[in-house]
C-alpha cells in the first residue's frame, strides 16, 4: 500500500496515536506567536512565548530557550494578534523531536486532541477541508 494511499485511508482520531514515525499531513511555514507551559525540575510550572517556525493541524514547529525533554506532555496555546482578542485553553502536544541550535532548542510537538488549536490565528490559516468547487 503507498503512503498517499495510508494517509488516506487513516481516520482524524487515530492520528492522534501511534503515527509519528511518518508525516501524514502538509506543514506550512507560518510564523505565529504561542505560549508553551511545562513543569521544571524543581516541579514549578514555567510559561514561555515563541513563535512557531512551521505549523499543520495536528502539530507545530518552535524554537525554545528551554530545553523540553523527548515524549513529555505539554501545554500549548495559540496567541492572538489582536491583544484585546480573549485567550483560548491551552492543549496537550506531545514532544516529539528535540533538538539543539546553539543556545536555543528546536521543539516538534504534536497534538493529542482533535480540535482546532489554532483557531486564533485562523484567518491566516488554510481550510482543513477545502469547500468543493462549486458546479
Amino acid at each position: 500500500m503507498t503512503s498517499e494511499k495510508k494517509a488516506a485511508e487513516t481516520s482524524e482520531p487515530s492520528m492522534a496515536t501511534g503515527h509519528l514515525s511518518e508525516r501524514m499531513e502538509p506543514r506550512y511555514a507560518i510564523n505565529f506567536q504561542i505560549e508553551v507551559s511545562d513543569i521544571d525540575r524543581m516541579g514549578q510550572v514555567f510559561r514561555i512565548r515563541t513563535l512557531t517556525q512551521n505549523a499543520s493541524k495536528w502539530g507545530c514547529g518552535f524554537t525554545s530557550p528551554v530545553e523540553l525533554k523527548k515524549d513529555n506532555i505539554v501545554a500549548i496555546r495559540a496567541i492572538p494578534e489582536d491583544p484585546t482578542a480573549p485567550l483560548r485553553d491551552p492543549v496537550f502536544f506531545q514532544i516529539v523531536r528535540v533538538q539543539a541550535e546553539g543556545d536555543d532548542w528546536q521543539i516538534g510537538a504534536w497534538k493529542m486532541a482533535d480540535c482546532n488549536v489554532w483557531a486564533p490565528i485562523s484567518k491566516r490559516w488554510p481550510p482543513c477541508h477545502p469547500r468543493p468547487a462549486e458546479d
